[in-house]
């Protein structure tokens, strides 16, 4: 086995510290970790998407989140699986969930990650999904991941063009999917300076992080 890998014995688990921002669209949004007591929401929150978004997450039919997905979604130790929540912040009202962004370390690669995030449907394209999934990119560095991977639809032309300015590359393309993979890396001085990789540094700077033993970044 390679020493250099990242081990749960010997890597820290970092934990991502609860923040408020407000979205290019002046959104007022709080990102925090999704936790168990989340799990009536996120179901809720998915029976509401349209079909299109459904099939772009998880690039087929997917009426509904079993049991077993739920439990993935809910259940974060911050080595294996990661899961980050935007709320948007309502002046008479509880918070409403808008978005979750999440990893799952591969066991077998586990410098490598997939991700995916959703976002409720009137709130495409407002920074929101941006926030989550930068947060979550540096709470992975932080945890020996250095690379995201994902399978996206070719009709996903968003993500695509956000991934790319990224510095994502592409492989394995077919009608169904594109394989893309996503460095990552602590700093956010490593990242692009273009627009989507500047809303990405800015998604960095929010983050605190955590350690377990009560040690901060």
């Amino acid at each position: 086995m390679d020493d250099a890998l990242p081990s749960k014995d010997t890597t820290p688990v970092w934990r991502v510290v609860p923040y408020q921002t407000a979205t290019p669209s002046e959104l007022i949004v709080n990102v925090r970790e999704v936790l168990p007591r989340d799990r009536s929401v996120i179901e809720a929150g998915y029976a509401q998407l349209s079909d299109r978004s459904r099939r772009l997450r998880y690039l087929s039919a997917h009426q509904f989140l079993s049991d077993a997905e739920l439990d993935d979604i809910v259940t974060n130790d911050g080595y294996h699986r990661m899961a980050l929540g935007a709320e948007i912040k309502n002046v008479d009202s509880a918070p409403s969930p808008v978005g979750v962004a999440r990893y799952v370390r591969n066991l077998e690669q586990p410098d490598e990650a997939e991700f995916a995030i959703t976002t409720a449907d009137e709130f495409h394209g407002l920074g929101i999904g941006m926030l989550l999934l930068g947060s979550l990119a540096k709470q992975a560095a932080f945890v020996g991941i250095d690379r995201f991977t994902a399978l996206v639809s070719p009709d996903n032309g968003a993500m695509l063009h956000i991934l790319q300015n990224l510095g994502g590359t592409q492989e394995g393309a077919s009608e169904d999917n594109i394989c893309v993979t996503l460095p990552l890396t602590r700093s956010s001085r490593s990242y692009p300076d273009n627009p989507t990789g500047r809303r990405w540094k800015k998604a960095f700077g929010l983050t605190r992080l955590v350690q377990v033993d009560g040690t901060s970044d």
